[in-house]
């Protein structure tokens, strides 16, 4: 993949959300307000949890790319996540997909991870199935980084969803609400995105409802470029 450190900074009107939650917090559910200036869209599906959203779309703007776990190399089985991915950030850069999305998806970031460490174990002489060593949590942090790097350079939206965790200060005690991403991946990933929205769910039926916190609020971490109120509707349409 591609990879031009001068290139990285991107026009100001093209976003880039970080969003993570619980589970059924809606962080996929939300992507059906994208607004028809974010549209087409591609999807690079880790959770395979997507298929709903394209009854949500009109034909041809919403593009899913389903992520294969393994794939048969003669009688063995191989992680293919990873590699899977990363052809079509590449193929996308080099214009050979049937569309030019307008924004970038990855459903989800925390899935992303674990596929890159599959892919690295695999690539050591150990396997994958071989427990990680300290190098091979820095290898995937690394591939972590070019990867979302690369993504960046398409000058498309960006929108990764990634799961929650529980982070204690060691220092303090204190316990925040962060993106589940292993070890200093929390602190770097974060940076390279202007709005880190955390997605939340309360009530139940026809009054539950769906909100994003836009800024630090309590234990959770939070953050907006674009003057939002600290806790604003899932609603992709306040970017166009």
């Amino acid at each position: 993949m591609p990879v031009d450190s001068s290139t990285i900074e991107s026009s100001e009107s093209v976003l880039r959300a970080l969003v993570y939650g619980e589970t059924g917090s809606g962080k996929t559910f939300s992507l059906r307000t994208l607004p028809p200036s974010m549209l087409p869209a591609l999807l690079i599906d880790f959770d395979k949890n997507s298929e709903a959203l394209h009854q949500q779309f009109p034909p041809g703007q919403l593009f899913m790319e389903p992520i294969e776990d393994f794939r048969m190399k003669g009688s063995k089985r191989v992680p293919n996540g990873y590699e899977q991915a990363k052809k079509v950030i590449t193929d996308l850069h080099e214009g050979k997909l049937d569309f030019k999305p307008k924004t970038l998806i990855i459903d989800s970031v925390t899935r992303l991870y674990e596929a890159i460490m599959d892919h690295g174990l695999n690539a050591s002489s150990r396997g994958e199935e071989a427990p990680p060593q300290l190098q091979d949590y820095g290898i995937a942090s690394r591939l972590m980084v070019l990867f979302l790097r690369v993504c960046i350079q398409t000058n498309c939206n960006i929108i990764f969803l990634a799961h929650e965790k529980a982070y204690a200060n060691e220092v303090t005690g204190i316990e925040k609400g962060v993106p589940a991403l292993t070890g200093q991946l929390g602190d770097i990933v974060p940076r390279y995105f202007q709005e880190i929205l955390h997605a939340k769910a309360k009530g139940a039926g026809d009054k539950r409802e769906w909100k994003w916190d836009t800024g630090p609020m309590g234990k959770f971490v939070g953050r907006t470029t674009r003057g939002l109120d600290t806790t604003v509707e899932q609603d992709w349409s306040i970017y166009k």
